[in-house]
């Protein structure tokens, strides 16, 4: 009997033509952990096959994947079946696979927009950013009270400290 996978990917729960942002890092920079300067804030929306495609230049990113008998083949399908366009240049892995991590984090109204996602990103913060990201998503699940809305209210806050040491204090306090 095999085990559910302990990933899952936010991205599952959007419709083609949905707009959001993912994380991601390049196939040569997968590891057990991601680091702040190895990931990258990729713009995209689900096109008709599932896939994910870049807003800006419309260049395959990855395969949306809904499920998969472990870890390793939800990683590996991912990259599967990659359209003729796609390039190594342009094929990227997510670093949000984590199962904490809701699709409300990634969806986006616009192509332009914001979210959780590109507010934890677009902070100046050495704090590891997938493992906020997986904080936050624990707590939204767990905690009555904490919605999307308040966790965008918090990160704006932050993003408007500009004493390094009072936003890393400011994250554990309020967020995590």
């Amino acid at each position: 009997m095999q085990s559910e996978p302990a990933l899952s990917d936010p991205f599952a729960a959007l419709e083609p033509g949905d707009y959001g942002t993912d994380v991601c890092v390049r196939r040569a920079d997968i590891a057990a952990e991601f680091h702040n300067e190895d990931i990258e804030l990729v713009r995209v929306y689900v096109d008709e096959n599932q896939d994910l495609r870049r807003v800006s230049e419309d260049s395959f990113v990855r395969n949306v994947v809904v499920d998969a008998p472990d870890d390793a083949a939800f990683i590996k399908r991912m990259l599967v079946d990659v359209p003729s366009d796609a390039t190594e240049d342009t094929l990227m892995v997510s670093a949000l696979l984590h199962g904490a991590i809701p699709s409300s984090f990634v969806r986006l109204g616009e192509p332009s927009g914001k979210n959780v996602v590109t507010r934890i990103m677009g902070l100046d913060v050495e704090t590891n950013k997938i493992d906020m990201l997986v904080s936050l998503g624990k707590a939204v699940q767990q905690q009555e009270g904490i919605g999307i809305a308040m966790v965008e209210s918090a990160l704006d806050n932050l993003a408007g400290l500009e004493d390094v040491e009072g936003i890393e204090q400011y994250i554990q306090q309020n967020l995590l």
